[in-house]
């Protein structure tokens, strides 16, 4: 990241992070069991590292979170894991975290996985795993980060 940030010196920087992070992790030496207090303490370092490697130059960062799933302990570890991302954005002006849980979910505000698309009509918006996200919900997030980009910058197509 370092390196693509000072070789391309971007405006904005989109990132989604976290799909393989719940799983343990060594830290100077130490073994961390994965959400016990210390492996959470070094995810909020590791996460808080990143966006300021991001924002140097004046990038801004968008920091989407993860989507609700339908495995229940997936589910479960996203959620903390997004409430570590918001709370690390929260602290510097240039990361917004972009939440996208409910984008996800239906009118009961559970996961769903079908759900209208962007001319109404209802598409397959996860992959039979209940986690990873269709072409179909690859579009419904890419309009939501893009909601979140035109706040930020003066983007229209002409």
């Amino acid at each position: 990241m370092r390196h693509a940030v000072r070789e391309m010196e971007p405006d904005a920087v989109i990132v989604m992070f976290g799909g393989n992070d719940s799983q343990d992790m060594n830290e100077a030496g130490r073994h961390l069991e994965r959400f016990s207090p210390e492996w959470i303490d070094a995810y909020h370092r590791r996460v808080g590292e990143a966006m300021d490697i991001l924002v140097r130059g004046g990038t801004r960062v968008y920091w989407v979170g993860m989507p609700i799933s339908r495995p229940q302990r997936f589910r479960e570890w996203c959620a903390l894991m997004n409430g570590i991302y918001q709370q690390e954005a929260e602290t510097r002006d240039a990361v917004r975290f972009v939440d996208c849980w409910t984008l996800f979910a239906g009118d009961n505000g559970m996961y769903a996985a079908h759900l209208p698309d962007g001319q109404g009509k209802r598409r397959l918006m996860r992959t039979e795993d209940g986690i990873h996200l269709t072409s179909a919900g690859g579009d419904r997030l890419a309009a939501l980060v893009w909601s979140a980009m035109q706040q930020d910058f003066d983007l229209r197509f002409e």
